[in-house]
């Protein structure tokens, strides 16, 4: 049992909205929560979502069934955005939202700040993962902490024993393939960012692997409704339905099954007979049922497979449907050679022989695989009762400004470039001149970092420019370990730690000095912020991170990472490829390379993003700290040498690529 008194300890159900309908359902269906998103700062930003002047009338609808409203706002926000930002984060505070789900530190900062009534709540995008999170989480005031997914039941009963917070688990719908927070892949592919509310779905598309083509990162959807009651007995407050996309009668569904076995467990079994029509994709217990050697998928899309389409014109196309197809049916039209899936709402179907002719206003090639995705037999409003709304004027224009100027103080210029270097083996260390190097991060797994030790007198000379990183997922289990790598790290005189999560910092020896890498997601003033009142020595900046943004902010001394292969996929859930085996996009324009480490499945593209050429002009612009990362390099006697070479004269490598740096991160 956790830490938590009794009254806190009553577990709520908490359903998705994306959109007005969806709300409504979610009501009906016994809500005791709903989130939802506003049209802007979300990580659902292809659903529907609702206006500010949906927002007093939506509250009163749903206070009158004695729910409330969280407010999703977990998306980390561009520079030119934070003054969008504060009149968003005014106007939720003068609404009086129930909470605000977050993931960017900047928003967490400006929130405490200069918002203080908001409840705040810890997305799952910040990848609490273990008790050190949670316990983390609680000290900075959250009202409320979001668990990954990719917990097992051990780790889920030694977290919720120590928490002193209200903890949130996912019970149902999809699950995405890297852990939430920590996918490069969708930005990586055209600059829509998953960490920016516009993932276009890559772990549901087709790969090429060895002349075949194949789903190989798509995974099954949770689902948790036998272990109401264990999770009852963990002191888990709310269980949460997955869905901002799904259409009102999928949320009505799946929540009027979650909430008849809270009311009563004994109808368990009513329940997942009536989850077996969820419209969803097969099912799994994920990480949580100890068994993740048949999670995998066949099929990308959600609903139940109706067929191939055989004919199709300009108004509508045919198939031989394995059940009926009626009026108001819903259908995912999934197009030959093409990851991108169409939505028809059915308005008519005429029966010709043994076919089914759908009218369509969407063109359908022939070959198309047509799924049902809901069968909307139950209607729900679409409108909103007609009110006045509550319209809470912006911020004025000068208090803005001057929150935003506080942010970051006045930055004196360093006197020389810094240049940084990361390594994953020790190797390197007798491949690189250490004087080149500012600071040396070693990114040493677990292995390595038990085994290394400072026994050259030339190293040990140098002892303070080496700097320890922790990795980005430490299972509960290996706390302790990492906690006794720091500790035996700093008696040895390192200069300091790099940790992926402020977190982390709980692991290490007092009042030792750490920075933040580009997990922490130093994308804004208002973060750097944060950060620089954690006392963190430095930060480096996101990866996925474009030109525009990184010199509109005011800060200047973070470390601008500008050769480096990145962890498109981060993930706990293994894959069937050998390690080091490649793979490529369906058409094979791109490739990328699976390996595990630590027991995280990684996967990185084939050529490496290189930014050597835009060093001037960062340079120009302020920036003076810039990091080579050779994580992914084999050691070789002369790389790092050349590497840095092109870095001073500006030379991008060969067979390298940009990122988002020279596009436009959406």
């Amino acid at each position: 049992m956790n830490k938590l008194q009794p009254e806190q300890q009553k577990q709520k159900l908490l359903l998705p909205a994306g959109n007005r309908e969806s709300f409504y359902a979610a009501l009906e269906a016994g809500a005791d929560a709903v989130y939802l998103g506003l049209s802007n700062f979300n990580a659902r930003r292809r659903a529907s979502n609702f206006s500010e002047n949906n927002l007093s009338v939506l509250l009163s609808e749903a206070h009158q069934h004695h729910a409330k409203v969280f407010v999703t706002l977990n998306i980390v926000v561009k520079n030119r955005e934070l003054t969008d930002l504060l009149n968003t984060l005014q106007m939720l505070e003068r609404h009086r939202v129930d909470g605000i789900i977050i993931q960017d530190w900047g928003v967490y900062f400006l929130a405490k700040r200069y918002f203080p009534a908001l409840p705040l709540h810890a997305s799952t995008q910040m990848a609490i993962h273990n008790s050190v999170g949670v316990q983390y989480c609680a000290e900075q005031k959250f009202s409320q902490v979001i668990l990954a997914r990719e917990l097992t039941m051990s780790e889920l009963q030694r977290i919720t024993a120590e928490a002193t917070l209200p903890v949130e688990i996912f019970v149902h719908g999809a699950l995405c393939y890297s852990m939430s927070g920590l996918c490069l892949f969708s930005s990586f592919k055209g600059g829509n960012s998953a960490n920016r509310g516009l993932c276009t779905q890559p772990c549901r598309r087709f790969y090429a692997q060895n002349g075949d083509k194949k789903l190989i990162f798509s995974l099954k959807d949770n689902q948790q409704v036998e272990k109401i009651r264990q999770f009852e007995k963990l002191g888990i407050s709310t269980l949460k339905v997955e869905g901002r996309l799904k259409p009102a009668d999928y949320v009505y569904k799946v929540g009027k099954a979650y909430r008849e076995i809270l009311d009563d467990f004994h109808c368990l079994n009513d329940s997942k007979t009536a989850l077996e029509q969820d419209f969803g994709r097969e099912k799994t217990g994920f990480f949580l049922d100890n068994n993740i050697a048949d999670v995998f998928t066949n099929h990308a899309a959600t609903g139940v497979f109706l067929g191939e389409v055989v004919d199709s014109n300009e108004t509508g196309f045919a198939l031989r449907p394995t059940i009926p197809i009626t009026e108001k049916n819903r259908l995912f039209i999934q197009h030959p050679n093409d990851d991108n899936q169409d939505v028809v709402k059915v308005k008519t179907v005429k029966h010709v022989g043994d076919f089914e002719w759908v009218d369509s206003e969407i063109p359908v090639k022939i070959g198309s695989r047509v799924f049902l995705a809901s069968q909307n037999s139950r209607t729900f409003p679409n409108r909103f009762p007609n009110v006045e709304p509550l319209r809470i004027p912006p911020l004025p224009p000068e208090k803005s400004s001057r929150i935003l100027q506080s942010l970051i103080p006045w930055q004196e210029k360093p006197k020389e470039t810094e240049y940084w270097i990361r390594i994953a083996q020790p190797e390197w260390l007798d491949n690189i001149y250490i004087k080149d190097y500012q600071k040396v991060i070693l990114y040493f797994d677990k292995t390595t970092i038990r085994d290394f030790s400072l026994n050259a007198a030339t190293l040990k000379a140098f002892s303070q420019r080496f700097w320890m990183e922790l990795p980005a997922f430490i299972p509960e289990s290996d706390l302790d370990f990492w906690a006794t790598q720091c500790r035996k790290m700093d008696k040895l005189g390192i200069g300091g730690f790099v940790v992926n999560q402020l977190a982390q910092t709980k692991l290490l020896p007092e009042k030792a000095h750490f920075g933040i890498n580009e997990n922490g997601y130093a994308f804004n003033d208002a973060a750097i912020a944060f950060f620089m009142r954690q006392r963190a020595d430095f930060w480096i900046y996101p990866l996925e991170n474009d030109m525009n943004n990184l010199i509109d902010g005011k800060d200047r001394n973070g470390v601008v990472n500008l050769f480096f292969y990145p962890k498109l996929f981060y993930a706990r859930t293994p894959v069937k490829m050998k390690n080091n085996e490649w793979f490529s996009d369906e058409n094979g324009e791109n490739s990328y390379r699976k390996y595990a480490r630590d027991g995280v499945t990684i996967v990185v593209p084939q050529h490496p993003v290189c930014l050597f050429q835009h060093r001037q002009r960062l340079e120009n612009e302020g920036f003076s700290r810039f990091l080579i990362d050779l994580t992914e390099e084999r050691t070789n006697k002369f790389k790092a040498k050349n590497l840095l070479q092109n870095l001073k004269n500006g030379i991008s490598e060969n067979d390298s690529t940009t990122f988002n740096f020279e596009r436009k991160l959406f």
